[in-house]
This record gives structure tokens, C-alpha cells and sequence, in this order.
């Protein structure tokens, strides 16, 4: 029989193993010659950061590690703690290390919550050792936590649960008598890979299943019908946001059109702007298309402007077809190459000035000052180009922008070749 839960408390919550050796899942850091076996050994434990998506393990390994530290431990949470606690509980921490010779172990949950002005606060007492500092966060260490205090942490990156961890856990929840049912194999494999490596949720749909089915031995149609969907794990502004982004673009770059279709699909399932995907579209016909094919970039700006007309969900269609449209077009970075070139040579070169062929004599003394002088009027000549390179003295001659050998850049290029062959290609 499963065992009554004590006052309510969650299956995730009752489950949390208490040592290292029962700790299911991150073999990278937890094994028995891992970083972490390292630095439990060590006299003097470093702050740590813990690192990765929900449902990880950060918390339950934050906790597993307090245990064994034999240090007075302080547990708090970003979400509600104050700049004022925070003081209090670094003053104590240093009044025990003077006067005792013994840090304080504090666990900071959901540290990226904390503002700059608390973290500020928190370093002082990270530097001097008053606090043994162990933070778990879900975001980007690099984004969400000030410099000085990310220099002073052991970042430690935890992955989601694999497919065999979570059945672990499952086993162990059938071993101990916490669940009262029991799952064919493909209803736990659906659940297994529906979890996203997030144990938490996977753990809590089980307490659901086995709440509403006592006793049973449930197949997949049964959990379907029990169950709702898993929402996608993406925050608009964190890591998942970038990471699908990014799939996105380098799919598009690498004329990947399944894998393109998929990541703009991911991004529209879960939510994303629409005017954002479509900014983020427009961009790569610049960056990775530009004038290979210069009609995608209008393609995509009339899609855009279409779904400003059309809306969700009919409008949703237009970021497909641009993303097909982009995927299979010929690709060149050539002009974000000749962006990139003229912004160092600006750089490197500074301010330099316009040569007075190319100036405006506009009054008396500055045709006298020569502004104008040697300059040729292009119309005037064969073919309208006349032998004038118009570069200013110190690069004349640099070349910022090659075209591509593919889609409309062989014309530019047969074009660019015919100009120079009139210039008599003196630099």
C-alpha cells in the first residue's frame, strides 16, 4: 500500500534523497572522483553556484551538501528575503567568524531573483568567508549575477535528468511504497519523455496519477486521459528564449528546412512575440542572404506586414512560409562582413577627412581652399564611371566588401569587375 503522505507534504518533496549516494542523475559532478567528491574534501569549502533548468536537483543537492559541511546553515529565497535580512544574517555570520573561527553555510534559492543592490550586499561577506555561499538559480549566470560576486563562486552546470535517471526514480517510488499504482511500460516512457528531464513535474504527475487511479496498473491511453499537457519550459527573456533563437538561425544559415520549420514552430508553441520572430527573420535575410537573393528580405518584410493585417492564428502561417523562403534561399555574409571590416577599419583609422575632390565648393573660400578640385562627373563618361576611386588617400585601394559566388552576388561581382576595368584597377 502506498504510505500517507505526512501532512500533505508533495511526492517531489518526500522524495528528495538526503545523501550523495542516493542523489539520482548529474554523474558529472556527484560520481566518486567528481568535482564535487573533490571539494567536499578540500579543509575549506568554496562558495558554489548551482546552475540549470527546473527540476535539476539544484535544491536537493544544495541541501545534501549543507549536511555534510558541519557549518551553522542559513536556507533563504531570493523571492522574499530583504536587503535588511540579508545585512542581519552577514553580521552575524561575521561576528561568529571573529570570535569563533566558523563560517555560516547559506543557501540562497532562485538567487538570480535578488536585485544588484542585494547582491552587492552579499559580497562582502562572500570575500571575507563569513559566508559559505550556495546559490541555485535557473538563468544565465552571466546575465543575471553581478560580476564581481559570479568571480568569487565555483560554478557548478547541472544537466535535466536523462531518460534512465527518471526511471530511477520511479523505481524507487514503487521500492519505498509512495506510489499506488503502477505504469505499463510505454505510459511511463510517454511520461518519461514528456517531463523534459524536469523531475519535479515527473514526480508530480505521478502523485496525481496515483491520487485518481488507486491500485491500477495504467497504459498510455489511461495517463492521456488523466493528465494534461506539460507546458513548454521557456522564459521569453532567459536562456530557452536565446537557445531556441539561436537553433532558429543557425538552421536557417545552414539551409537546414526541417530543422528551421521545427524551432520556429517550438517558438510559436510556446508563446514568443510574433513581431519579435519576424524582426528575428528580417534580420537573417540580411546577415545570412543579403544580396544573394535581396528579394527575400522584401518577401519577408510584406509577410510581416501581412500578419499585421491577418493576426494569430491565420497570421501564424507567414512565419513558416518566410522561414522556408529564407532556409532554401542561396546564402552569403559578405555585406555582415563588409559591416563588420568597415567598422574596424573606422576603428583603426579614426575620423578621417573627405578628400576636397569630394567636397561642395558651395561658397568663395572654399573653392579657393580647393574644395572640388580633380573631381570628375561620372555622367560625363563612357559607360557613366569615370576613373575616380573616392576612398580617402590613407585606404585608398581597401576592399570592405567581396561578393558571393552564389544567387544575384555573380552578377554584383561581374558588375563590380566591369567598374574596376574602367578605373584601370590602380588603386
Amino acid at each position: 500500500m502506498c504510505k500517507p503522505q505526512s501532512g500533505g507534504i508533495p511526492l517531489a518533496e518526500e522524495m528528495r534523497p538526503s545523501s550523495l549516494s542516493d542523489y539520482c542523475g548529474q554523474p558529472q559532478l556527484v560520481g566518486p572522483n567528481s568535482l564535487l567528491t573533490q571539494l567536499l574534501n578540500r579543509k575549506k569549502f568554496p562558495s558554489l553556484l548551482l546552475y540549470g533548468p527546473p527540476g535539476c536537483g539544484k535544491t536537493t543537492l544544495a541541501r545534501i551538501l549543507l549536511s555534510q559541511l558541519d557549518l551553522p546553515c542559513q536556507e533563504i529565497s531570493a523571492v522574499t528575503s530583504s536587503v535588511k535580512e540579508l545585512r542581519s544574517l552577514g553580521d552575524t555570520a561575521r561576528e561568529r567568524l571573529q570570535n569563533d573561527g566558523v563560517r555560516t553555510a547559506l543557501f540562497v534559492d532562485e538567487i538570480h531573483r535578488f536585485s544588484r543592490s542585494q547582491q552587492d550586499v552579499l559580497l562582502p561577506f562572500v570575500e571575507e568567508g563569513s559566508f559559505c555561499l550556495i546559490g541555485a538559480t535557473t538563468e544565465n549566470p552571466s546575465f543575471e549575477i553581478n560580476a564581481p560576486l559570479l568571480s568569487r563562486l565555483v560554478l557548478l552546470a547541472l544537466k535535466p535528468h536523462d531518460e534512465e535517471s527518471l526511471r530511477k526514480i520511479y523505481q524507487r517510488a514503487l521500492q519505498e511504497n509512495r506510489l499506488n499504482l503502477s505504469l505499463e511500460p510505454n505510459a511511463l516512457q510517454a511520461l518519461v519523455q514528456g517531463s523534459d528531464g524536469d523531475a519535479r513535474w515527473f514526480l508530480n504527475q505521478l502523485e496525481i496519477l496515483s491520487e485518481r487511479n488507486p491500485g491500477q496498473t495504467m497504459n498510455l491511453q489511461a495517463i492521456e486521459q488523466s493528465l494534461g499537457k506539460k507546458l513548454p519550459w521557456h522564459d521569453k527573456d532567459r536562456d530557452q528564449h536565446y537557445d531556441l533563437i539561436s537553433a532558429l538561425h543557425k538552421s536557417v544559415r545552414a539551409s537546414d528546412v526541417q530543422a528551421s520549420l521545427y524551432w520556429i514552430g517550438r517558438l510559436i508553441h510556446a508563446g514568443e512575440e510574433k513581431r519579435f520572430l519576424f524582426r528575428r527573420l528580417i534580420r537573417m535575410a540580411t546577415e545570412d542572404i543579403g544580396l544573394a537573393e535581396p528579394q527575400v528580405l522584401s518577401h519577408c518584410v510584406n509577410a510581416w506586414q501581412a500578419y499585421e493585417f491577418l493576426g494569430s492564428p491565420e497570421g501564424d502561417l507567414l512565419l513558416y512560409q518566410c522561414t522556408v523562403q529564407l532556409a532554401t534561399a542561396p546564402k552569403s555574409n559578405s555585406i555582415y562582413k563588409a559591416e563588420k571590416s568597415i567598422r574596424q577599419k573606422i576603428e583603426e583609422t579614426g575620423m578621417l577627412s573627405v578628400p576636397l575632390a569630394f567636397r561642395n565648393p558651395v561658397t568663395k573660400h572654399m573653392k579657393e581652399a580647393g574644395y572640388g578640385d580633380g573631381y570628375i562627373y561620372d555622367h560625363d563618361e563612357a559607360y557613366h564611371i569615370s576613373t575616380q576611386y573616392c576612398l580617402p588617400d590613407k585606404i585608398k585601394g581597401y576592399k570592405f566588401y567581396s561578393p558571393g559566388s552564389l544567387g544575384s552576388e555573380k552578377d554584383i561581382q561581374r558588375r563590380m569587375e566591369f567598374s574596376e576595368k574602367i578605373k584601370g584597377g590602380n588603386s
